[in-house]
């Protein structure tokens, strides 16, 4: 299994040998009999470089300091790029669980209605908001979370009243004025309700 400082590095090796390729270098990578990551040569001047993971440096010193000394040896430049994982970024709308039932629970969806004769809307939670847009007018949240559906088939004299409850999982690409109020004829939101029929 190859560990996500591995994938950094790799990636960052491949990102390097284009940048490198880019501006005239040629390249060799993975040299052998020398230990480093790449070897790029242009008019004349070598440069070595070895990539590393910010987690990796601390075990990775001496053969760092044993690759510099390398390059001296052979007229090399030396250079160490150190790469460090993307920072996860978080993004909150307080009120947008509420703002999502209201719009959700006053719009007909074919998908729900089908599901029960009697079927509606009860919570919006576990939103995940991937994009957030925010404009002089208007406000756009793209994103997924889950329905929670109560589904009726009402008795009659004979029969009792069944109810049944379930989760879906759904995907929203909405626009909103600064009211905070979806604009209908923009709101993309799609409901899955396939599980129940499996």
């Amino acid at each position: 299994m190859i560990a996500p400082a591995d994938y950094l590095e790799a990636a960052k090796l491949a990102e390097l040998s284009a940048d490198l390729v880019t501006q005239g270098y040629e390249i060799v990578k993975n040299p052998q009999d020398t230990g480093f990551d790449l070897v790029a040569t242009r008019g004349g001047k070598t440069v070595a470089f070895q990539v590393k993971a910010r987690s990796h440096l601390r075990e990775a010193a001496p053969n760092l300091r044993y690759l510099r000394e390398q390059a001296r040896q052979h007229g090399f430049d030396f250079h160490l790029v150190v790469v460090n994982p993307p920072r996860e970024k978080t993004i909150t709308f307080e009120g947008l669980e509420t703002i999502l039932y209201d719009y959700i629970a006053s719009t007909s969806f074919p998908e729900i209605d089908q599901l029960a004769p009697h079927s509606s809307i009860t919570t919006v939670r576990g939103l995940n908001i991937d994009a957030l847009t925010v404009t002089k007018d208007t406000i756009r949240v793209t994103g997924t979370g889950l329905v929670d559906v109560q589904m009726e088939w009402r008795g009659d004299e004979k029969h009792n009243s069944i109810t049944m409850n379930s989760d879906f999982p759904f995907y929203f690409n909405i626009i909103m004025n600064y009211n905070f109020e979806v604009e209908p004829d923009s709101a993309d939101i799609k409901i899955d309700t396939s599980s129940f029929f499996e």
